[in-house]
């Protein structure tokens, strides 16, 4: 329901920096698909390293947390 019913919402972050290597690692290692070019492939991993770093950034931030996301959507 995360406060859409108008109540308060609590939201928990549990992060442990060792996750990024083991995430890194398998964005690093995923099976190619044989669907896709070599460049389509590494054009993905770029994406998902993208995003991993994207939450990492989330999760080592200082400050308000809640000002990020709004920001990230482009609010105040």
């Amino acid at each position: 329901r995360a406060g859409r019913d108008g109540e308060a919402a609590e939201c928990i972050l549990l992060y442990n920096g060792s996750d990024i290597f083991t995430a890194k690692w398998m964005i690093e290692h995923t099976e190619p698909n044989e669907n896709m070019t070599a460049a389509e492939q590494s054009a993905v991993r770029y994406q998902d390293m993208n995003r991993l770093n994207r939450m990492v950034d989330y999760c080592t931030k200082p400050g308000c947390l809640r000002a990020f996301i709004l920001r990230y959507f482009g609010e105040n």
